[in-house]
């Protein structure tokens, strides 16, 4: 059932030539909407699921830019 409701919106992810700022911050909200949704670490309307989400991707970014140095 999860497959199947996620489906539209995953195609809208890979699908979308994003150029714009505004764009490209509502291609990054279905990004982290579906992420949330698939793993099941909480709502994507629950905007403290959804900081909690974005403050560790941020922190691995730096992980991840820290080791390439």
């Amino acid at each position: 059932m999860l497959e199947s409701r996620l489906q539209p919106v995953l195609r809208e992810i890979t699908d979308s030539r994003a150029r714009t700022r505004e764009e490209l911050e509502s291609l990054y909200r279905k990004i982290v909407s579906a992420v949330l949704l698939r793993s099941g670490l909480g709502s994507p309307t629950d905007i403290n699921v959804v900081r909690e989400a974005t403050g560790l991707y941020y922190i691995f970014m730096i992980l991840i830019v820290t080791m390439a140095l």
